[in-house]
């Protein structure tokens, strides 16, 4: 184990920086549901709400959850070519020079 961890130290930072991407793109995933509650039960059944206000609160809402989805979408991509775990496509075909058997 001290030697696995040995060959780590030196890439700590870049461990590091990846495990908060890796949390970041979680936090942003789980926020779906928390707005799909919060529009269904704050804006949509409240009957308090004028209609203006409804909408005004359910557009802002809907774009912060565009924003969510989309920064969402974008960290994993970002992960994935810092670290050089990108999707690269070898010319041969994905089972080396014979292809597929």
């Amino acid at each position: 184990m001290r030697d696995y961890l040995a060959l780590l130290i030196p890439h700590r930072r870049a461990i590091a920086r990846a495990l908060a991407l890796t949390l970041a793109a979680v936090g942003l995933q789980l926020l779906g549901p928390l707005f799909t509650r919060y529009i269904v039960d704050d804006v949509l059944l409240d009957e308090a709400l004028e209609p203006r206000e409804r909408f005004t609160a359910l557009s802002l809402v809907s774009a912060l959850f565009i924003v969510a989805i989309a920064l969402s979408a974008g960290l994993p991509g970002r992960l994935d070519s810092e670290h050089g775990l990108g999707r690269a496509r070898h010319p041969s075909g994905p089972r080396g020079p014979g292809g597929w058997p």
